[in-house]
């Protein structure tokens, strides 16, 4: 077994702001989805020390050296407060567990808190507009560049092949692969920043209400995200831009149209056209009101600094965020 040892400074510093100095970040390479009869060949880990990622890779030459990637592994967990991975409980850490009780090993998981980036990724792919929740699409989405061409699946064969013949540029891929999937997992931290955006404290800075066609807001947050965000609707244009936004709201005659986004708690009320809670238009005739749609469920506000206030557009922006959710 061979034990690759890297160091690399990280520049972002709001990757610190999600992680302790006690995590470690794992990923592993397999010859194969059966962890009942494929072996892992590699596993890669990192901790933060100072502005750094230090990391270190178990590489077995070939899979009889299996066990001793495993051993390595878990004298390297030992102390860790947090395992954080890529669709690792899963994945990665079951595969881990099923491979290591074949040589005996009695070691669970259980005990160790782990966080796995996939799964919170997948509660803001609506938010972020992500294409997959593919490690490189969402390294792409962040701007993350990444020398690794290939995935496990193709690196599966490039393994068997140096088994056979140990040639150096086989090694260099199997190697930079799981190096670049273990730096990845620490460099695509900040993105968790978008799951705290409907948490965010918003302060409006100003608002336009100038013109009788639309309403602009800017303002700031307590969140700085890594890359720009765009929501839309055609109630609404907002910009999120590190720990800035601005905001477009279209207008109707001249009215701030605010969207209430628990529609199934409204009615809409036909000649008025607004929408109103089920409680108050108890009396109303039924032939005057209907169920309330995402799309007819709002009330209009005169626009000026009176009624809209910089406490209520900023709570309209966590409720716009919320509802993207």
């Amino acid at each position: 077994m061979e034990i690759i040892k890297d160091k690399i400074q990280i520049t972002d510093k709001n990757i610190f702001s999600y992680i302790d100095t006690d995590d470690v970040f794992c990923d592993i390479e397999t010859l194969g989805f059966s962890s009942k009869k494929d072996p892992i060949y590699m596993i890669g880990c990192a901790k933060i020390i100072d502005d750094n990622a230090k990391i270190t890779l178990f590489f077995a030459g070939d899979r009889g050296e299996e066990n001793n990637v495993l051993d390595a592994f878990f004298n390297y967990i030992k102390e860790a407060g947090r395992i954080i991975t890529y669709n690792g409980d899963n994945f990665d850490l079951p595969f881990i567990s099923d491979r290591a009780q074949k040589y005996g090993y009695s070691f669970s998981f259980d005990e160790v808190p782990s966080l796995d980036i996939l799964k919170e990724i997948r509660k803001i792919k609506n938010l972020t507009g992500l294409k997959n929740c593919k490690q490189k699409t969402v390294e792409k989405y962040l701007g993350i560049d990444r020398k690794d061409k290939y995935d496990g699946g193709e690196l599966i064969g490039i393994y068997k092949a140096y088994e056979l013949r140990p040639e150096d540029e086989a090694r260099t891929l199997l190697i930079q692969h799981n190096r670049d999937d273990v730096f990845g997992l620490i460099n695509l931290m900040p993105i968790l920043s978008y799951l705290h955006l409907s948490d965010a404290k918003i302060f409006i800075e100003e608002t336009d209400f100038s013109s009788d066609k639309e309403m602009v807001t800017k303002g700031t947050m307590d969140i700085n995200i890594p890359t720009p965000l765009r929501i839309s609707d055609p109630g609404y244009y907002i910009l999120f831009e590190k720990n800035r936004f601005s905001a477009v709201f279209p207008l109707v005659n001249g009215r701030f149209c605010y969207h209430f986004f628990d529609h199934k708690n409204y009615v809409y009320l036909q000649e008025e056209d607004i929408a109103v809670p089920k409680a108050l238009a108890a009396s109303v005739p039924k032939e005057r009101k209907e169920k309330a749609t995402a799309l007819n469920c709002y009330n209009y506000i005169d626009c000026n600094e009176k009624t809209l206030t910089n406490d209520l557009l900023s709570r309209y922006i966590k409720e716009i965020l919320r509802s993207r959710f």
